[in-house]
């Protein structure tokens, strides 16, 4: 899987000021930039990923799981958009 660019890199930075702003009108941007096998879903390694170069955090593979298991709600092993658009609501509020 590849790694985020630099452009990709300041994109999700751009995307979380908009968020912490109340924004969400950028929700579904950040859902496609994290999905990098641009299957519709974000798995446990994009996550990973994600939290690594985005974020700067290393995180075990049991702490992924852990993220997984709290946000997907239909459980089935992966987070798609619905559960994603809830998420970013839930933490960010609904302007």
């Amino acid at each position: 899987m590849d790694n985020f660019t630099p452009e990709e890199i300041q994109q999700f930075n751009d995307i979380n000021k908009a968020l912490e702003r109340g924004d969400l009108t950028r929700v579904n941007e950040l859902f496609n930039l994290i999905d990098r096998n641009h299957n519709g879903t974000i798995e446990s390694s994009e996550i990973k990923l994600m939290m690594e170069h985005m974020l700067g955090e290393s995180a075990s593979d049991e702490e992924v799981a852990g993220i997984i298991l709290e946000l997907d709600t239909n459980k089935n092993g992966v987070i798609d958009i619905n559960e994603f658009i809830y998420l970013m609501k839930d933490k960010y509020g609904s302007n």
